[in-house]
């Protein structure tokens, strides 16, 4: 037996990585989002009271996105927090706008988790240097390890952007440091401009992992000097 409750919230989230026909998804956009979630009962008189059920699917709303930015979560990837965060629930299914979603039911929880996943890099650097994020790229992809770049080099092919559509270029770029392990600078020469020192802070400021392709003092941080084997071990 089981009981069924539902919430609704006002989300805003976005898709980085969002194809050129469906390119409107990579800027934030919201949503009413509806959460229903299906838990077991052991018998039929208020094992599960409703009422609690719902606070804690608020809870864990306001607890994981207070400002109501989901960032890039899917509905998929949000059907997965309800269940990490909530032992007693068996299935959760999140609707945007009560026209589409996704289902996720415990089991396949498990089953999803089971599987090995890559590690994810954002490479950060000067748009000048094209050539070297080709190459960063392909090395890092050898390694096995999946990567966020930029879809345009606007210094490399000389394209004018504006300060407005720069800007919006430069968050989408934090979007990706959110959902990545770590960056990868493109230092190249010892360079590093404004917009990368924004983007180094913003890593530090998430404890996410950091590496420069050209060494900074006597740090030995670069892919050619670190030990990447043993990070990538440590899944």
């Amino acid at each position: 037996m089981h009981i069924v409750v539902s919430t609704t919230f006002k989300g805003i989230h976005n898709w980085p990585g969002a194809p050129a026909h469906r390119g409107y998804l990579r800027s934030p956009h919201r949503h009413e989002f509806r959460v229903t979630a299906w838990a077991s009962v052991r018998h039929d008189d208020r094992d599960l009271e409703f009422h609690d059920t719902i606070d804690m699917l608020n809870s864990v709303v306001k607890t994981k996105f207070p400002s109501m930015d989901l960032g890039s979560q899917s509905c998929e990837m949000l059907c997965r927090i309800f269940l990490a965060e909530i032992p007693s629930l068996d299935r959760v299914q999140v609707n945007e706008d009560d026209s589409c979603g996704a289902i996720l039911d415990r089991k396949e929880l498990i089953e999803i988790s089971s599987k090995p996943k890559p590690r994810i890099i954002t490479i950060c650097g000067s748009s000048r240097h094209k050539e070297e994020w080709l190459a960063a790229m392909k090395i890092l992809e050898d390694l096995g390890i999946a990567v966020f770049s930029i879809g345009s080099w606007m210094h490399a092919d000389s394209l004018g952007f504006s300060d407005e559509f720069k800007k919006r270029l430069d968050a989408l770029h934090k979007k990706k440091i959110d959902i990545s392990d770590g960056i990868y600078v493109l230092n190249v020469g010892g360079y590093i401009g404004s917009s990368t020192q924004s983007e180094i802070k913003y890593a530090e400021k998430l404890n996410k992992k950091i590496w420069y392709r050209e060494p900074i003092g006597n740090s030995r941080d670069d892919i050619r000097y670190w030990g990447w084997s043993s990070w990538l071990d440590k899944k």
